[in-house]
């Protein structure tokens, strides 16, 4: 019997409650169908909120406290990349067993790793590179304000001329380009289309081959500054109006909850060059970038089809971590450890295991994280693991009952959850670390509590009302915090290692 294709979705920062009103809302025509008899888990979880934690786990089925991968570009230390480069990651696994392996992403490192081809839409890498830079150097407030002065400069001489459109349809334009290019640091990287359509093309030629394939494609357009095309943009607000109105302030308020120099000057060339006025301005952009993402799976599905490969193909959609849309007083990003930014969609499509019944076995099992999507795919595949060691569990399989769940961050604030049933926890290991590096507080305080069947929104810490409750899950949890502590001392050793050795080396 022919093996299996997958491809699998990775879409940056989606979260499982906005994705389910897009689906309900009547928008999105394209997820709303592949749920429909195939597995659309309802209680899935990442274990960490950024990106290159998040992925290692996805394709490895290890706890980042497994891995050792804790935090994400340029706060990763050398201990972590190190460990990294020798896991045993899906990629390699799915090579060895016959497999041709395409990425289309531009995080590179150890994530290409088991991949024949890893590839990013861009013109060259050194554009990718120079982008990356001016992303970094563009976010100082000074050169900000440079750039503020000449397109000010720009607005003041299309009023005095006689051609003021003309004009301001080039200052517009220079202005989003720079933007999107170099203030971001993601270029291009937010195109949808361009990278659908790059995927595709590289699918057409490898599925000529007689291999079965496995595809990777990245979506980076809901991580901000939100990217969407073809959307009515109005349309979609009067849906965010509908569960987001209390949330609505204008966003100079917004900006003055946020300490963190480069972040306030980051967001404020994003409100003002996409003309933004308020909150729910801002998070449209962010349903209709989800919009966007249900218009290229429409593409893959109808790719798949013309190519006679659906059958015979599973799609994997899920999310690296959630985003925080101003709930916590976390503004369009995704750092805390709260449900909406760890909460996940995870689909599974594919009409030839709906029709063996497979989904139905696999939708009996609660306390899903992205710990058993590489299990679980492997036993879909009917690939050996035996020799293989997973801290998740095969949905296919009799499962241990586990319902403990934890997370960790460390990239903005350095804390642990952990979601025992209803009861969730977040901690931190000292104060300092709890300190949130961008807002210049600590969120919800040194240690939180939650009931979340009463409180699914997490807006009341009742961490002293019942601290023995607080101190048992925390216990419960104790072998995850001692590690976590570990971990943490040995990364922030290796970068103090790190900048030692080059200040040696430059005294030398």
């Amino acid at each position: 019997m022919a093996k299996l294709n997958i491809v699998t979705v990775i879409v940056d920062a989606l979260r499982f409650d906005v994705l389910c009103r897009v689906i309900h809302s009547g928008l999105s025509s394209n997820l709303s169908q592949i749920v429909k008899g195939n597995s659309f888990f309802k209680d899935c979880y990442a274990l960490t909120n950024v990106t290159d934690s998040s992925l290692t786990t996805i394709f490895t089925g290890l706890h980042p406290l497994t891995h050792g991968v804790l935090s994400h570009g340029d706060r990763l230390s050398p201990w972590e990349t190190k460990r990294a480069h020798k896991l045993n990651t899906l990629p390699k696994i799915l090579s060895r067993n016959g497999y041709f392996t395409i990425a289309v992403d531009f995080l590179d490192r150890w994530h290409s790793q088991g991949f024949h081809i890893y590839k990013t839409p861009s013109a060259s890498l050194l554009m990718q590179k120079i982008s990356q830079f001016f992303g970094f150097l563009t976010s100082k407030p000074t050169v900000n304000i440079f750039i503020s002065r000449i397109t000010q400069l720009v607005e003041s001489v299309s009023y005095k001329t006689r051609l003021p459109s003309f004009l301001k349809v080039i200052s517009d334009c220079i202005s989003n380009r720079f933007f999107k290019h170099f203030v971001t640091g993601l270029g291009g990287f937010t195109n949808t289309k361009y990278f659908t359509n790059f995927s595709l093309n590289l699918l057409n030629k490898i599925s000529k081959l007689s291999k079965p394939f496995f595809l990777l494609i990245h979506y980076w357009n809901t991580h901000s500054p939100y990217h969407s095309e073809g959307i009515d943009i109005e349309r979609v607000r009067k849906i965010v109006e509908r569960y987001h109105k209390e949330m609505d302030m204008p966003l100079n308020n917004v900006l003055k909850r946020i300490k963190h120099p480069l972040l306030v000057s980051y967001l404020k060339n994003w409100f003002k060059l996409r003309k933004l006025k308020d909150t729910l301005d801002v998070i449209s952009q962010y349903y209709a970038a989800i919009l966007d993402i249900d218009k290229q799976i429409g593409k893959i599905i109808n790719f798949l089809e013309e190519k006679n490969l659906l059958d015979n193909t599973i799609l994997i959609v899920t999310g690296d971590h959630g985003e925080s849309l101003g709930e916590h007083d976390i503004y369009f990003d995704h750092h805390g450890l709260y449900e909406v930014n760890l909460k996940v969609p995870l689909i599974i499509f594919s009409p030839k295991l709906a029709n063996e019944g497979m989904f139905n076995i696999m939708m009996k099992n609660n306390h899903i994280t992205h710990l058993d999507t590489v299990p679980t795919l492997l036993d879909l595949l009917n690939l050996p693991k035996d020799s293989l060691k997973f801290d998740g569990q095969s949905l296919l399989r009799e499962r241990k009952d586990n319902s403990l769940i934890v997370a960790i961050e460390t990239y903005t604030e350095t804390k642990l959850s952990a979601k025992n049933g209803d009861w969730k926890i977040i901690t931190s290991i000292t104060p300092k670390e709890a300190m949130c590096r961008y807002c210049g507080r600590i969120h919800g305080g040194l240690n939180e509590l939650y009931d979340l069947k009463k409180d699914p929104h997490e807006t009341k810490n009742i961490a002293q009302d019942y601290p023995e409750i607080f101190n048992s899950l925390k216990n419960l949890a104790s072998k995850y915090l001692a590690r976590f502590k570990l971990y943490h001392k040995l990364s922030r050793l290796s970068i103090h290692l790190k900048k030692q050795k080059r200040k040696n080396k430059h005294f030398k």
